[in-house]
């Protein structure tokens, strides 16, 4: 038996079933799905290996780089089903029974999408996963820090408005060194 641990879960932890309580939709999103979405959109994509690379970052600020980068291909509730979609893909091959995902609307209104007409591709590619690959997913409504109080509010609201279909919860999210904690009480 090597001393070396793998990086790899073991197949006894593949097999447990799991729930995945903290998932950020748009942070889920895999090179090939950006790449895809980069194309729908004739976006200059490059190839995968070279998506791949935005993924290797160093620091939160990477991260969010990367993020926007994601984001800025979310043109269309086509795009959120498709996304939504490939994650519970992912999330069955990984036995996760539960998921409760975290989605930026706070992004979505900062872009100035029809939110009510992105919430309904969220729950498409929500409905056909739970049919598909028979596990459950629900929403929490993530606000973004920086773009300050009264938005985050609006992410609020939104949640309220949404709590009985699927939505169970409300987020902030970013950095808190650009707004902090308490602009927010």
């Amino acid at each position: 038996m090597s001393a070396t641990a793998s990086p790899f879960p073991s197949s006894f932890i593949l097999s447990l079933p799991k729930a995945e309580l903290h998932l950020h939709l748009e942070g889920s999103v895999e090179p090939e799905t950006l790449l895809d979405l980069k194309q729908r959109h004739g976006s200059p994509g490059g190839t995968v290996a070279e998506i791949e690379q935005l993924y290797e970052y160093k620091d939160f600020n990477g991260f969010l780089m990367a993020f926007k980068a994601v984001t800025q291909e979310l043109r269309s509730p086509e795009d959120y089903e498709l996304i939504t979609y490939r994650l519970m893909e992912r999330l069955k091959a990984d036995n996760v029974l539960h998921a409760e995902v975290y989605v930026s609307v706070g992004v979505c209104l900062y872009w100035k999408h029809d939110f009510a007409a992105i919430f309904e591709g969220l729950e498409r590619g929500r409905q056909r996963g739970e049919r598909d690959f028979g596990l459950s997913l629900l929403w929490i409504f993530d606000a973004t820090r920086h773009f300050g109080a009264e938005k985050a509010q609006r992410v609020a609201e939104l949640a309220v408005q949404y709590h009985d279909r699927n939505v169970v919860g409300f987020g902030i999210g970013g950095d808190e060194r650009r707004a902090p904690p308490e602009l927010f009480r």
